[in-house]
């Protein structure tokens, strides 16, 4: 756990740069589940990367990429929690936990595949505000609905 600095300048930038972090998170969570693709690449830095099971990923493209995987699911509904924020300068470490709902049957919203686990990202202050360099997933548990085959595309 990072402490707070004890100067009052110091500890407003550090709790203004921990909730502006924070929201970086919330919103690529949004992203997801909106299925906004191209804004979920611009919370990445040009040099950004994304590392997930099925591989890695530039990150500004990452969206496409999971675009393009979540097309499988009629909905998703994904929980971010447990922010844990480490600040150093105009770069932080972050720890979220995750818990994702993923619709299978767009006739019955009850059968789902559900996941949890972890994102362990890096940030660096940019011009247009925090966003990600790097973002690692790491799932602990899955239950519910077996996980359907992507669509085939034509």
């Amino acid at each position: 756990m990072q402490i707070a600095p004890n100067d009052p300048q110091e500890q407003l930038r550090w709790l203004v740069d921990r909730a502006q972090i924070s929201d970086v998170l919330i919103e690529y969570a949004r992203c997801a589940d909106a299925a906004d693709w191209s804004a979920m690449g611009e919370l990445f830095t040009e040099d950004g990367s994304a590392v997930f099971a099925a591989g890695s990923f530039p990150g500004r493209a990452f969206g496409a990429a999971a675009g393009a995987a979540m097309a499988i699911f009629s909905g998703t509904h994904h929980i971010s929690t447990n922010h844990a924020i480490h600040i150093d300068g105009d770069r932080a470490n972050t720890r979220s936990y995750l818990q994702a709902t993923h619709i299978t049957d767009p006739t019955d919203n009850s059968q789902h595949a559900d996941v949890g686990g972890w994102y362990d990202n890096e940030l660096a202050r940019t011009a247009e505000g925090w966003r990600f360099t790097r973002v690692e997933l790491t799932f602990v548990w899955t239950a519910g609905a077996p996980w359907p085959t992507p669509r085939k595309v034509s």
